[in-house]
């Protein structure tokens, strides 16, 4: 039995370790984007999910002290970096008129993904600077040309919250929008 026991110990560490995966592959660049639409105004959550391979990508590009990871000054570079490229790249406009997009808030984080590699997870927080919502329908357009050359999710609208549509004081409307790449647009009134 303790033969056995060992034999088997010895073929499983013997064998190749499998691992799973990233979600939508190693090489992947996703976005999302949840608008909310409030009478007071518009925001964007964006959150930008890169893969293991992009991600090593960027480290290499940015590591200025050849630690082999982004830390401390580095990461804020790249974090900020990241988030004057992706408000430069996307585009919301209210009512036909472009909205400018100020950045709220931001973190950037590097989880380990397959093989001790990091991916990339940046949420940023936007707020459409000066858009105030009356009671009258404006249509709004969200669109994302950020990372458009790298291989993502197709376009496609995830969900629009039930939240959407209900009164509000003052005959106002709010409403959220998701979106995962791509253009969306939706009316709010």
């Amino acid at each position: 039995m303790r033969r056995l026991l060992l034999a088997a110990t010895v073929v499983a560490l013997a064998l190749p370790a499998t691992a799973g995966a990233h979600p939508l592959g190693n090489f992947t660049v996703n976005q999302y984007a949840r608008i909310q639409v409030a009478p007071t105004g518009v925001d964007i959550r964006f959150v930008l999910d890169q893969a293991e391979i992009p991600t090593l990508q960027m480290v290499q590009a940015h590591d200025r002290d050849g630690s082999g990871r982004l830390e401390g000054a580095e990461l804020t570079a790249v974090r900020d970096q990241l988030a004057r490229d992706i408000t430069g790249r996307i585009a919301l406009t209210v009512g036909g008129r472009p909205a400018r997009l100020a950045v709220t808030g931001a973190t950037l984080a590097l989880p380990r993904g397959q093989g001790g590699l990091a991916t990339t997870r940046l949420d940023l927080a936007l707020h459409a600077d000066g858009v105030r919502l009356s009671g009258t329908p404006e249509q709004l357009a969200y669109r994302s040309g950020y990372a458009a050359d790298r291989v993502r999710v197709p376009p496609q609208v995830l969900r629009r919250a039930v939240s959407a549509g209900k009164r509000r004081p003052g005959g106002a409307t709010s409403g959220v929008l998701s979106t995962s790449q791509g253009v969306s647009s939706v009316s709010a009134n």
